[in-house]
């Protein structure tokens, strides 16, 4: 019964999430999984799409913001642990992964895990996201910027100018446009 209190709690907050969405004319579908604790901690603009079958969560203490006019493929998988900032006007493509901390196994159940480090994430305005891509911790994406396809972002790029980021972590580079 313990651990069906905190379960019932984190629906309500979701069921109320998306109606603050839907009374600012947002959609999110209800195959969506929304986890957050505190509803403090979120900040939707106008007009925000999430893709069905999506997964956002939120731990305490944690804020996340989603600018107006962002709109979101399917499955993306959304963790803040800390901080996560996305600007307005921002495209995500399918199966784009963002998580501002870094999780490892637990020594003693290989099912759970624990989070070691964590850095904020700010993916400034105007920015597109494409398929696959995944952005870990302490990523900081110029406004006007366009992240490629399975693209792996795990450093911060030049913040004065609009750039191409493309590669994995041994061969990633950025090109201004």
């Amino acid at each position: 019964m313990n651990k069906l209190i905190p379960f019932l709690i984190r629906r309500y907050y979701s069921f109320v999430l998306r109606l603050r969405i839907l009374l600012k004319a947002g959609y999110i579908p209800f195959s969506t999984t929304i986890d957050v604790y505190t509803l403090d901690c979120i900040s939707f603009g106008r007009s925000v799409r999430i893709g069905a079958f999506s997964r956002i969560t939120v731990d305490p203490g944690a804020t996340l913001h989603i600018g107006s006019h962002v709109t979101t493929g399917r499955q993306l998988t959304l963790y803040c642990k800390e901080s996560v900032y996305i600007g307005d006007n921002c495209r995500f493509a399918h199966s784009v992964t963002i998580s501002d901390a870094k999780y490892k196994e637990s020594t003693q159940d290989p099912r759970s895990y624990s989070c070691s480090l964590s850095a904020p994430i700010t993916i400034n305005s105007n920015c597109l996201i494409y398929t696959g891509a995944i952005i870990l911790m302490g990523a900081r994406i110029p406004a006007g910027s366009t992240v490629v396809a399975y693209a792996l972002v795990t450093k911060s790029i030049d913040p004065d100018q609009p750039s191409i980021i493309y590669g994995s972590p041994r061969l990633t580079g950025f090109r201004p446009i």
